[in-house]
């Protein structure tokens, strides 16, 4: 579990003192380590606290491409990372570190924001194209890792978590409505949190946002329901077992040690 956050500024510029807020408000999801990256002449800012799982030493983020033209802050796993890995290098992509999140990065320059049809993990991320003047703010497909946003005439803030928004008191404290509304009638939305004007991204979509005030909600994956009748009942189970077996052994990849897996956000 890491935490991230990034603020996209239409007018002004980012203070660093405002992503400290913002990184200090979630640091217990990263205790190792915590970095930021004011950009694009100032009007976007990047930051991650940093639980460190996958290369210790040198995961440090933000996180950028060999021109620095992309900026990414990542909490989560790529689950198939290595295999991704191995594939870029033979393209030719050249990598400063071992861990999962400068795969993204890579990942991006060879198949820009389509890299998401590819990946298998949970994972919640920002990055900023430079060239292209849009930050991008993805969730995985089932929505394991959160990302949090607040959006206004002046700027659209990200969080892994509501705190760090609330931590640059930019909006009133209130419960939303639409919240309470559907725990009374077990309705939960995707999109809303417990505080009015604070949503998240939902489940197996992204977010981009430009210099025009463009912000677009974009889904890029649903689940399907095959159902093969073919086969048997004890082909089933086995077929599950199998399954479950293969999805464990992918979360176990880590570079400490690992004796039980917990899902956090």
């Amino acid at each position: 579990m890491c935490g991230i956050n990034a603020i996209f500024r239409y007018d002004g510029k980012v203070e660093p003192s405002e992503l400290r807020a913002m990184s200090s408000a979630i640091v217990h999801r990263g205790p190792n380590e915590a970095g930021f990256s004011v950009i694009n002449n100032g009007r976007v800012g990047l930051a991650s606290v940093r639980l460190s799982i996958i290369d210790i030493e040198n995961g440090l983020q933000p996180i950028y491409n060999e021109d620095q033209s992309l900026t990414l802050v990542f909490n989560g796993e790529i689950y198939d990372y290595d295999k991704h890995r191995n594939e870029l290098l033979e393209k030719g992509h050249r990598f400063r570190t071992d861990s999962d999140t400068e795969v993204i990065i890579h990942l991006y320059e060879e198949y820009g924001i389509s890299l998401l049809e590819k990946i298998n993990g949970e994972f919640a991320f920002t990055l900023w194209d430079d060239k292209k003047k849009e930050l991008y703010a993805v969730r995985d497909r089932f929505g394991v890792k959160p990302l949090f946003y607040h959006s206004n005439n002046n700027e659209v803030l990200f969080s892994s978590e509501v705190k760090g928004i609330l931590a640059l008191d930019k909006l009133e404290r209130k419960m939303s409505a639409e919240y309470i509304t559907g725990t009374f009638m077990t309705l939960y939305s995707k999109s809303h949190s417990i505080i009015e004007g604070i949503r998240c991204i939902k489940p197996g979509h992204y977010a981009v946002i430009n210099k025009d005030r463009s912000f677009r909600e974009i889904k890029y994956w649903s689940p399907r329901f095959d159902i093969d009748e073919s086969i048997s009942f004890s082909q089933a189970k086995e077929g599950i077992r199998q399954l479950l077996t293969k999805s464990v052994r992918r979360r176990m990849i880590a570079d400490v040690p690992v004796a039980v897996y917990l899902r956090e956000g």
